[in-house]
């Protein structure tokens, strides 16, 4: 009988089950790995989000480790339990709270390679928030940053040392996304993909829409995502007289289909990382505008693969959504800008090969 190699495995551990961009990346980087290699699983602190379904879909392994609140205490002896029942190898976390919880738990169970995911410019943080980032790191091989805007905050902001940190940019294949057709036409139809929270800034969005659809009644807005701002940006768009025009579709599985009918995209966040919505837009050739935050300057080159405005700037926002109305030859070379950018440099095949570099131990730089 020949000699089997025992495969790597790798946990990928996220804070929420709820599916969000960084959720998405892991069902991307767990189904893409070479399966003669690696052996994933993800597992979620928290229950109850589409996060399961997914991975059933894609065919990985998901584990939910039932955390009832932030002082549920007990999901730390669940998830050491979890690690060494399944003899990993190579503990992968995202976001704070698994980052900490994993990093400390990884250490314990004597897990032999930890690296902590850096998914956002993190502006919420305070002063507790870094100090247990600071000393929690040092059980991490190292910080793998979604964008270079998450590696300078980390250094600056929470005082990492950049040789402690590693940047592997999200991608996505291009090729899975039709390209929209730009054309003259009367009702032009503006989205945004995004959870509804504070910090991606949908009441900006409403009120630069407000402005536009006073001038102009020919304009939809459809807000794809879910979130706890549901049902008070549902009475906004009463309150500013808009309603008639935005449509809420709620959490969608696979929202494209949604951004190949539209003809603009808006992102008007606080703060962000490397947004995987703003990425699927661009794959999508449709002119983006977006909030200049995190690494979305990195994605955008302003007027050449999109139009990057100041965070909560109304008026540039409608300015912006105004200027791509009227003009369809200026959406198309916006629309072709943005998917050559996703294209030439954010495919995946290039984030999985980086990542299997990191995770074999060639390259630690």
């Amino acid at each position: 009988m020949p000699y089997l190699k025992k495969k790597i495995h790798i946990m990928h551990l996220t804070t929420d089950s709820a599916v969000g961009g960084t959720e998405k990346m892991i069902v991307e980087i767990a189904s893409s790995l070479p399966k003669d290699i690696f052996r994933s699983t993800v597992a979620a602190l928290k229950p109850g989000g589409y996060l399961e379904q997914l991975c059933f879909k894609n065919n990985i392994e998901f584990v939910s480790l039932n955390m009832k609140s932030k002082l549920d205490f007990t999901v730390v002896f669940r998830l050491f339990n979890l690690i060494r029942k399944n003899n990993v190898d190579i503990l992968h976390t995202y976001l704070f709270h698994a980052n900490i919880l994993g990093r400390a738990v990884g250490r314990i169970a004597k897990v032999p390679l930890i690296f902590s995911g850096q998914r956002n410019v993190d502006l919420w943080r305070n002063f507790f928030h870094n100090a247990a980032d600071r000393l929690t790191v040092k059980f991490c091989e190292k910080i793998i940053s979604n964008s270079s805007a998450g590696k300078e905050f980390l250094v600056k902001n929470v005082g990492i040392e950049q040789d402690k940190i590693l940047v592997v940019p999200n991608g996505i294949n291009v090729e899975n996304y039709n390209q929209v057709k730009h054309k003259a036409k009367k009702t032009i139809n503006f989205s945004v993909v995004a959870s509804l929270t504070r910090k991606k800034g949908h009441s900006y969005l409403f009120k630069s829409f407000q402005k536009m659809y006073a001038n102009n009644k020919n304009v939809k807005l459809m807000i794809i995502g879910t979130g706890p701002l549901k049902n008070e940006l549902e009475q906004l768009s009463v309150d500013l007289g808009i309603n008639e025009n935005t449509v809420f579709l709620g959490f969608l599985d696979n929202p494209a289909k949604y951004l190949e009918q539209s003809d603009i995209f808006v992102l008007p966040s606080l703060w962000e990382g490397m947004p995987v919505a703003l990425m699927e837009a661009m794959a999508c050739g449709l002119p983006c505008i977006a909030s200049d935050v995190g690494g979305v300057g990195e994605l955008i080159d302003n007027n050449i693969s999109g139009i990057l405005v100041k965070p909560k700037d109304i008026d540039a926002l409608y300015e912006s959504m105004l200027r791509l109305i009227s003009s369809p030859d200026e959406r198309a070379k916006l629309g072709e800008g943005a998917r050559k950018k996703i294209s030439n440099c954010y495919s995946k095949k290039n984030m999985i090969n980086q990542l299997e570099q990191i995770y074999l131990g060639k390259r630690r730089r």
